[in-house]
């Protein structure tokens, strides 16, 4: 298993695999694949395990490419908005420094600045941190699926700060508020029947 990785999934459509086993066989099987997502290079010499386990470890490396490829975009994405913010933020300043050097009325020039630096983070289309941005996401509608506002918000991002319509976001929260309609909330399996579970788990949603 990747490194970070603290989970795996194993999916409702493999219990008929574990079910064709004797009890003891299942066991060793169970532990085999524990051991395997463990990184503990298990060795096993019965046929009977290595070919009910060969289809599980297939969807493991199937997982975990996938997991690796989401992991990258996500820190290429971070990338990407802590360069943005740093270069508007140099951007509000010069702009700033060029209003206090050529104001004629030294008595206005504190409040010219501050005037100034509110109007360009009014008219900047500023990316806030995904820490800001899921804290209001959450605040609006708790129940709200984390994962899924991380996807909308390195979207955004990637795009340079705009939506699917390649419009900017010039009020996040206005514009975030007006999405969270369209993002599912959290599964609480807990509360599911057991078809409802075996068919979110076949679709590959995470426990």
């Amino acid at each position: 298993m990747a490194e970070n990785k603290k989970g795996f999934v194993l999916y409702a459509d493999q219990k008929s695999i574990i079910d064709m086993l004797p009890n003891e066989k299942a066991g060793e099987l169970i532990k085999h694949i524990f051991a395997y997502v463990n990184d503990e290079n298990p060795i096993n010499d019965d046929p009977l395990i290595l070919m009910a386990f060969e289809p599980i470890k297939l969807q493991l490396k199937r997982d975990l490419i996938k997991w690796e490829d989401t992991r990258s975009k996500r820190s290429k994405a971070g990338t990407i908005s802590a360069e943005k913010r740093k270069q508007q933020n140099e951007h509000m300043l010069t702009h700033v420094e060029s209003v206090e050097h050529n104001s004629t009325n030294p008595t206005v020039i504190v409040k010219d600045n501050v005037n100034v630096k509110d109007k360009v983070k009014v008219k900047s289309n500023i990316i806030p941190d995904f820490s800001d941005f899921l804290a209001y996401a959450i605040k609006e509608r708790p129940m709200v699926d984390k994962d899924k506002v991380q996807a909308k918000y390195d979207t955004w991002v990637s795009n340079g700060w705009k939506d699917g319509y390649d419009n900017k976001i010039l009020n996040w929260k206005t514009k975030l508020k007006n999405t969270l309609p369209h993002i599912t909330d959290k599964v609480d399996i807990s509360k599911m029947t057991s078809e409802e579970l075996r068919i979110h788990i076949t679709k590959g949603i995470a426990y």
